[in-house]
């Protein structure tokens, strides 16, 4: 134990020596959640719509004016060229373009169907997807609006039954308060996984790594020490960032502190193993970032930050059951959103501390003392 501890001592002393990691460890939670929190957002506030306007009625002006009174679209321009309304969505001047005929007017004077043509820009899928929902809404509110206009009994035949909705665990649909734990997963992740491993992969190139080799300190012992540190650090930067989502993004926080960072502690584990394993079987630095970067993508991208895991292949979701960062990310957002409990995250708490288990034994049979 005494080893363990005089080695932890000359982690910490070698972390905070070097200038870029010493700075890097505080550095990244700080820049990270000040830029990426507020930032990163899929909510679409002023969509760019062009319309053209072929009527000249007073019902299309009346569409028009719904439009223009929507939170959700800013009209860049009306015109009645198809050609100029084209050319706008060809040079992304525009999201949408709407597109009322000549007969708008008429068919609904005659109590027909009056139709309009939308083209949205859809590079961007979901985008696309958003803004077509908000147009439609737009169009069946005001369509909703003539026919009651038109016939005030027909309210009543349009009568349905009334729906009492309430959002659970996100009320107000804030998509920082769904991106947030994502993003603390990330920032532990980089500590634990990237810096611990460029930091044991720096000492072979350097050398004082030999210093060690040539001791009768046992395996288990060096990479003990060797994560210790990063685990602490890990933990640190995660305070750091919870504190700065509190204060400064009201981010709710419904679950156990002390369970957030049980769990965080696997993870760090997990990620700190394999790190160690890489730099194991990694001769330089950027041999160990080809390596990291490979795994990271990967990790990040599967573990549904973005998309959710039930939308994944069968077989992504497989694979997923390998990713460390799939299983925090669940377990942040239940915890924080949810207020989850050891009960309810339970088989994911264990599936991370499996995997560490791994990642940490695999560490140590490969890590090999040369003098």
């Amino acid at each position: 134990m005494r080893t363990i501890i005089f080695l932890i001592k000359k982690e910490f002393l070698q972390i905070f020596r070097d200038k870029f990691i010493g700075k890097a460890i505080f550095g990244i939670p700080i820049v990270q959640m000040l830029i990426l929190v507020p930032a990163i957002t899929f909510e679409i506030k002023s969509a760019r719509l062009c319309i053209i306007d072929n009527d000249m009625t007073t019902e299309s002006r009346g569409l028009i004016s719904k439009l223009e009174g929507s939170p959700f679209f800013s009209i860049v321009q009306a015109t009645s060229s198809g050609k100029e309304a084209n050319d706008l969505l060809y040079g992304n001047k525009t999201d949408l373009v709407l597109h009322i005929p000549q007969e708008f007017g008429r068919d609904l004077g005659l109590g027909k169907s009056a139709k309009v043509m939308a083209s949205v820009n859809a590079i961007n899928a979901m985008t696309a997807q958003l803004s077509w929902a908000y147009l439609s809404g737009v169009i069946r509110d005001y369509n909703i609006d003539i026919i009651v206009s038109a016939n005030p009994a027909a309210a009543v035949m349009m009568a349905s039954p009334s729906i009492t909705y309430r959002y659970w665990y996100n009320e107000m649909l804030n998509y920082r308060h769904y991106m947030l734990p994502g993003i603390l997963v990330i920032l532990v992740m980089a500590i634990g996984f990237i810096l611990a491993g460029l930091n044991m992969v720096r000492e072979k190139e350097i050398g004082t790594i030999e210093q060690i080799n040539v001791t009768p300190v046992k395996k288990y012992q060096f990479v003990t020490a060797k994560m210790i540190p990063f685990l602490v650090i890990g933990l640190i930067d995660l305070a750091i960032g919870l504190g700065i989502g509190k204060l400064l993004f009201d981010i709710p926080f419904e679950g156990s502190l002390f369970l957030l960072f049980l769990c965080s502690a696997f993870f760090l584990v997990a990620a700190l193993g394999m790190a160690l394993f890489l730099s194991t079987i990694s001769g330089t630095q950027q041999q160990f970032m080809f390596m990291a970067f490979f795994f990271v993508i990967i990790f990040i991208l599967m573990s549904g930050i973005f998309t959710p895991l039930e939308s994944m292949p069968l077989w992504a979701q497989k694979i997923d059951l390998l990713n460390p960062v799939a299983y925090l990310m669940r377990i942040y957002r239940m915890i924080m959103l949810k207020g989850s409990t050891f009960v309810d995250i339970g088989r994911d708490i264990f599936s991370l501390a499996a995997i560490a288990v791994v990642f940490t034994t695999l560490a140590i049979n490969r890590y090999r003392k040369t003098a």
